[in-house]
């Protein structure tokens, strides 16, 4: 099973998954559909939230949100003052395999533009 998953903290957040959606799918910008080397010219580019958002063989999908409307203290020791708010999404079967057949066969571009 693959994730992506987000904090974000002050100001206090809402209990909304679509920001972090729109992020993840916003990575759509820097993913090259033209390049044979799929993989290999687009890692780097930090688009695996995207990829793993459009993977065509991943079938289901699951999102948790939880929030703090308080300041939070990580066992890490991080500090989130104002509130606080985590979403993690897994899927499955996972993907972003790490080679470039598969995202040419699981990342396809988009049907109508981007904008």
């Amino acid at each position: 099973m693959s994730q992506c998953s987000v904090i974000s903290a002050y100001p206090a957040p809402d209990k909304s998954c679509a920001g972090a959606i729109n992020a993840w799918y916003g990575e759509v910008n820097w993913y090259d559909f033209e390049t044979l080397s799929s993989f290999r010219d687009n890692w780097s580019n930090s688009i695996g939230h995207f990829t793993q958002l459009v993977w065509k063989s991943s079938t289901q999908v699951g999102c948790g949100v939880a929030t703090s409307p308080e300041r939070m203290v990580f066992p890490s020791g991080t500090v989130f003052m104002g509130g606080c708010k985590v979403i993690v999404c897994r899927f499955d079967p996972w993907g972003n395999y790490a080679n470039d057949a598969a995202f040419r066969e699981n990342v396809l571009p988009p049907i109508s533009p981007l904008g």
